[in-house]
């Protein structure tokens, strides 16, 4: 019976120190949620990553902190943005995780800009 119980233990730890090779590396986005629409054209990506070696936002390489947290700007096209993040553990499995917002910018008014000359209908700009 102690010897099932010894058995038991090492396997247990065998599972525990072995667990990083099988589960391979993970991605959590905290924010921006999926689908968000923004009016402002600057963003920022929170998340948190583990088991990792490296990590890319749109193929760029970025970096986490010592709790695998990272946090990065990123500047919105107008309309429809996908954002990769894409990670790869020290055995080059890759895990992927896109995310899709729509920035729509604040509508501007160009009257507030031009005004017409007295003498010509042709509008000058300031």
């Amino acid at each position: 019976m102690a010897m099932m119980a010894i058995f038991g233990v090492i396997l247990f730890f065998a599972y525990l120190k072995t667990a990083n090779l099988v589960d391979g590396p993970k991605i959590n986005i905290l924010s921006p949620s999926e689908a968000m629409v923004y009016e402002d054209n600057f963003i920022e990506i929170k998340g948190s990553a583990e088991r990792i070696s490296k990590i890319y936002l749109n193929d760029r390489q970025i970096f986490t902190d010592t709790e695998g947290y990272f946090r990065e700007p990123l500047l919105l096209f107008a309309g429809y943005n996908i954002l990769t993040l894409r990670a790869e553990d020290q055995f080059g499995r890759t895990v992927v995780k896109k995310l899709h917002v729509v920035h729509t910018p604040k509508p501007t008014s160009d009257s507030d800009n031009v005004t017409l000359s007295q003498s010509t209908t042709t509008p000058v700009y300031r």
